[in-house]
């Protein structure tokens, strides 16, 4: 589903199809507990830290060794933020940068809305409740650790056999990049120049 979802946003780079804007009131805590509590559910998943490449002509995940920044902002009131949520359609490109963007605006009445724009790539309708649970374990003063095994581990070369029929299709898409008629964004490139 990754790979897929990576070549459909290489064929459409400015597409937002695939953004997802989440939003949370959060009250009784502050801006600083807050952020804590994010970036020990960012640590203990891999998608919140990763970014994509192409190797061998075949998309992969990159680890990266920073988390996805936590932009403060205020704001006079939830309608205000809420508009600024709903409005919000950035597209990302999954080369540069990790597809997470969390802001928290403090809103006047005392409460902090967390707004994540987010890549389905890294999320999607099951994250969201494990996401929320971790969120309120770690306001809460609980440990959050990373899982045993990440979706990742599970991948196996030896699956490319299995989806070539897939992966020719892709190829064919993707064939005027090798005659420079792609556009510079449909370029491959080494993980290792990203690391």
């Amino acid at each position: 589903s990754e790979r897929g979802m990576y070549l459909e946003q290489k064929l459409n780079e400015k597409s937002v199809v695939y953004n997802l804007n989440i939003a949370a009131i959060i009250k009784g805590s502050d801006i600083e507990k807050i952020k804590e509590a994010l970036n020990a559910v960012f640590r203990a998943h891999e998608a919140f830290y990763s970014y994509y490449g192409e190797e061998n002509g075949l998309p992969v995940r990159i680890l990266s060794d920073k988390l996805p920044e936590i932009k403060e902002k205020t704001a006079a009131t939830r309608e205000e933020v809420i508009d600024i949520i709903d409005s919000y359609a950035e597209p990302f490109d999954l080369n540069t940068g990790i597809p997470v963007r969390p802001t928290l605006y403090s809103v006047a009445d005392g409460s902090v809305i967390l707004h994540l724009a987010i890549h389905h790539i890294a999320f999607d309708g099951g994250s969201a409740k494990t996401f929320v649970s971790e969120l309120i374990d770690g306001l809460n003063g609980k440990e959050i650790t990373a899982a045993e095994i990440d979706l990742s581990d599970l991948y196996s070369d030896s699956l490319e056999a299995k989806y070539e029929s897939g992966l020719k299709y892709y190829r064919e898409i993707f064939s005027d990049a090798h005659k420079g008629q792609a556009s510079e964004g449909a370029s491959a490139f080494r993980p290792s120049d990203r690391l």
